[in-house]
């Protein structure tokens, strides 16, 4: 459709998805990035460990998460979904101010 009142709706369906793509997706990133981190860091202490030991008299193990560590991960993703979701409601309130958006009934 060439007609501006296609494209107008076309760019509206944009704005009042934006933010539900948005930030899902950093909030998958940002969860994915922690859990290849601890899984990287485990597998890296398991696998030096031994070697540490021999050559440095270095004695490494690995323990459960302490409470503190517990928060920094979960503020990892809620950080990213902060990121995420204020640009992506300022692009949808700049659109909603420019025309873009459902109709108001009234």
């Amino acid at each position: 459709c060439v007609h501006p009142s296609c494209f107008r709706d076309h760019v509206s369906q944009m704005h009042g998805t934006m933010f539900q793509s948005q930030a899902p997706e950093c909030v998958g990133l940002a969860l994915a990035s922690c859990l290849f981190a601890l899984l990287l860091g485990a597998a890296a202490i398991a696998g030096l460990s031994p070697w540490l030991l021999e050559h440095y008299g270095l004695q490494i193990r690995l323990r459960p998460l302490a409470r503190e560590e517990w928060l920094l991960l979960v503020a990892v993703p809620l950080s990213a979904l902060a990121v995420s979701a204020l640009p992506a409601l300022n692009t949808w309130r700049a659109g909603r101010q420019q025309g873009f958006g459902a109709q108001d009934s009234s």
